[in-house]
């Protein structure tokens, strides 16, 4: 198990992983999807196809944040994916798939 997170000031290295997860494109996320499973369909109703929306601007894919409990100021970063037939929402883990996407 890793260490728990401390509240320090992050690197420049980690300034920069964190702006990775803004530059994903909503057509960057529906390809890095596809690629690894272009036939899923909802694990809910078991008919939809997943669908990615995307930001106000139509540039960047739809992140949520959620707060890391005991620990003030940390949060967990996740792509959303949502069912077009029924609205269930999948969650990915943004700075993983941010890295996949961009090659690190």
């Amino acid at each position: 198990m890793s260490k728990r997170p401390t509240n320090r000031l992050q690197t420049e290295s980690e300034k920069n992983d964190i702006r990775a997860e803004l530059l994903v494109t909503p057509l960057q996320l529906h390809e890095f999807l596809n690629a690894k499973n272009a036939d899923v369909k909802c694990s809910f109703c078991g008919v939809g196809d997943y669908g990615i929306a995307a930001d106000p601007t139509g540039e960047m894919a739809p992140l949520v944040s959620t707060p890391v409990p005991h620990v003030k100021g940390l949060g967990l970063w996740l792509y959303t994916a949502a069912c077009m037939n029924c609205g269930h929402v999948v969650f990915f883990h943004a700075p993983f798939v941010a890295s996949k996407i961009q090659g690190k």
